[in-house]
């Protein structure tokens, strides 16, 4: 296969030798629940990291479950591999295609991808949430998988039925309880409304992607608030400066200042999150496309095994500094674009001032 990586050539064709090498052991499914869960994703996506699922507890409470690639147990032993994606940092992507993925095509797009109709491997985040959006309890399970994928343009086509009683209806359900009791807090651009003093999340096209995204967020912090208990050394996700609201500003201006002015960062030492509202979090949700996503997945299944951490905290404070360094050097293009909006939202908000 000929060199394409943004890695160094020796780590790119140790990786896919390793890779070329690797299957799942024959007794994996063993002492595993089997699981159904829904992926949603865009149609041309071949690294699915993470399904869901929801089902009502004898509690009246939710259960929602996160399925997420099992790589901590397969894959954190792989020298050659692992090497390969701390260099990388997350997958490459070019429009509808991805050109230089984190980890090799083999592990990525066919053996811990959560392919249609294909049993795999999967870490679960089970978590109790109440009617109120609250979740109240967290367990992690190893468990294996068969997924349903949905397209975003197929889920929000299954939504807009109306069937009230699928799984879809209830996930967007609990979405929806979900966003509320954080605050309504905007996740990565997602533009929500307000109406009657209350922040309503979803655009009518758009039901789909804020399902993944509350699903993802939800399960990011409950994992983060568990390895923070549990003392499992984690990558954490952390934003802690966020200018105070002007309302002479338009608000994607308060947005684009909120993302400029507050960048998120990695640290070994949980600080919060101030975009979000929420006390802990770290990244856990795509171990296929980024790398501290990996590096968690690891240390939470050494925990599970009750092994030693492949991540100390002695090792994290250098991947952390890396980590954020890259992300720092290739700034995205929102922030490049949104300056030059900022300063001329600015000028609108000081000409009105005057008049």
């Amino acid at each position: 296969m000929p060199y394409t990586s943004t890695a160094s050539k020796e780590k790119y064709y140790a990786a896919l030798a390793e890779a070329e090498n690797f299957n799942l052991p024959d007794d994996w499914q063993d002492g595993r629940e089997l699981l159904h869960g829904i992926a949603i994703d865009p149609s041309w996506t071949p690294d699915v990291d993470d399904a869901i699922s929801v089902a009502r507890s004898s509690d009246g409470n939710y259960e929602l479950r996160v399925s997420i690639s099992d790589v901590g147990s397969f894959l954190a032993r792989k020298s050659a591999i692992v090497s390969h994606a701390e260099e990388m940092g997350w997958s490459h992507y070019r429009g509808e295609r991805v050109v230089d993925p984190m980890l090799p095509r083999r592990i990525s797009e066919n053996c811990l991808s959560l392919q249609r109709s294909q049993e795999r491997p999967v870490l679960t985040t089970r978590i109790s949430i109440n009617e109120n959006g609250q979740p109240i309890h967290t367990r992690i399970t190893r468990d294996r998988i068969i997924t349903k994928r949905y397209s975003h343009t197929g889920a929000n086509r299954a939504l807009r039925q109306g069937y009230e009683k699928s799984e879809l209806r209830e996930l967007e359900r609990v979405a929806d309880i979900a966003f509320i009791a954080r605050g309504g807090t905007e996740v990565e651009g997602f533009v929500s409304e307000e109406v009657e003093g209350r922040k309503l999340s979803q655009h009518p096209n758009q039901s789909a992607e804020f399902i993944v995204r509350e699903c993802m967020v939800m399960a990011n912090f409950c994992i983060a608030g568990f390895m923070k208990a549990k003392e499992i050394p984690a990558l954490y996700r952390n934003q802690a400066l966020m200018p105070q609201r002007k309302n002479d500003l338009p608000e994607e201006v308060i947005d684009l200042l909120r993302r400029k002015l507050g960048y998120a960062t990695y640290d070994p030492e949980s600080k919060g999150h101030v975009g979000l509202e929420l006390p802990t979090y770290a990244h856990a949700t795509s171990p296929l496309r980024r790398f501290s996503d990996f590096v968690n997945h690891c240390n939470l299944a050494a925990y599970l095994d009750g092994q030693r951490m492949p991540y100390p905290v002695n090792r994290l404070g250098a991947i952390a500094t890396r980590l954020n360094m890259l992300e720092k050097s290739k700034e995205p293009q929102w922030l490049i674009e949104g300056d030059h909006r900022i300063v001329q939202a600015l000028q609108r908000a000081a000409s009105r001032s005057r008049k």
